[in-house]
């Protein structure tokens, strides 16, 4: 959903390593940066081009003259335009499948500290996050881990995904129960807090309520489908086909049709319309934030009304200790909360995890 807000963009990878054919001549000239030089593009605005190889799409001309190429890797760096450290994708094999993974480290390395999951909405991917997991692993000082799912981002495609490929309605049942545990394990994380948007705070409920987590974190998430979010996904069909949202997408995806029908095609299915997940979310005993905008266009409060029976709904968030569940509600917020109201998100998580 959030490459039809006008101001998604997605600025470059920030980790690079570059590999030289041949060596420059030593000087004892004081260096002065090159505007043509792809390395010092890394460090300029994102808005500069860069001559970043994402998983082997594309060079820039000016580093193919140079004789240079920036392959992706898992060194870090700092960048001017992000203050915060992060670390380019990879990609790991689950079941067969290639699925891009960001991970990144905790500020102060420790094996016994948790690892935030970030699962992302249903036209998400790792790029599509920004820069919010490192702002939200700095701030909590922990590790992170951040994936696109099969058919987005760079994770390998869904084929026919039109036709035999084509998503079921228990979709997200799948990727709870089957895909994000072998993930997690491939990763060695076993102290997880996931923190599921949309679609991924619905994977982020299943999976909490069928396998152990320190705790779980979601925003605008589906439990059942409303009248509101089939309208505003079939709008979305609307905008991909005779608007300008499939040139926006395909700035973070590798098969940026693959990712948009996967999605529309199974939400605005006969077949998904009886999806509700509201009593499997009933077994849930760990920890749980959910946090929902006012202004959401996919969905009402009533998603996270419903996780809240039995217990007390509050509109701020309260120390864990005292409550097992509760709720943050925001004004002048839409559906994508981490962007809407990022510093209150930030606050709220690091004040919850605390």
């Amino acid at each position: 959903h959030e490459a039809i807000r006008p101001e998604c963009s997605a600025g470059p990878p920030t980790g690079a390593k570059v590999v030289q054919r041949a060596k420059a001549p030593k000087t004892e000239e004081k260096h002065k940066p090159d505007s043509n030089d792809p390395n010092e593009s890394c460090k300029r605005s994102p808005r500069d081009k860069t001559a970043l190889l994402w998983f082997g799409q594309t060079v820039h001309r000016k580093a193919r003259a140079k004789g240079r190429i920036i392959l992706l890797d898992k060194q870090r760096l700092h960048s001017s335009h992000n203050q915060h450290m992060q670390t380019i994708a990879t990609k790991i094999k689950i079941a067969g499948v290639a699925l891009e993974v960001l991970q990144i480290p905790a500020p102060t390395p420790d094996k016994n500290r948790s690892t935030i999951v970030f699962l992302h909405e249903g036209l998400g991917s790792v790029a599509m996050w920004r820069d919010f997991p490192a702002r939200l692993c700095a701030a909590t000082g922990l590790a992170g881990l951040v994936y696109s799912r099969q058919g987005y981002g760079q994770s390998d495609p869904v084929p026919d995904v039109r036709g035999a490929g084509r998503l079921r309605p228990d979709y997200m049942h799948h990727e709870a129960w089957d895909v994000l545990p072998a993930l997690l394990a491939a990763c060695d994380i076993s102290q997880a807090v996931l923190l599921g948007h949309s679609d991924g705070g619905s994977i982020a409920l299943l999976h909490a309520s069928k396998f152990p987590v320190v705790g779980c974190m979601v925003m605008a998430p589906h439990l059942f489908v409303e009248d509101i979010s089939i309208r505003s996904i079939a709008a979305a069909r609307q905008a991909y086909l005779h608007n300008d949202l499939r040139s926006k997408l395909a700035r973070f995806h590798a098969d940026v049709d693959g990712a948009f029908w996967q999605w529309n095609d199974v939400w605005l299915s006969d077949a998904f319309c009886g999806f509700d997940i509201a009593a499997q979310c009933e077994k849930i005993i760990c920890p749980l934030l959910a946090i929902q905008g006012y202004d959401d266009p996919y969905g009402t409060m009533a998603q996270i009304d419903s996780l809240a029976i039995g217990f007390d709904i509050k509109n701020t968030v309260k120390p864990k200790q005292n409550v097992r569940k509760q709720l943050l509600k925001l004004e002048h917020c839409g559906h994508s909360p981490h962007k809407d109201q990022t510093q209150k998100v930030v606050q709220a998580v690091a004040t919850w995890l605390a």
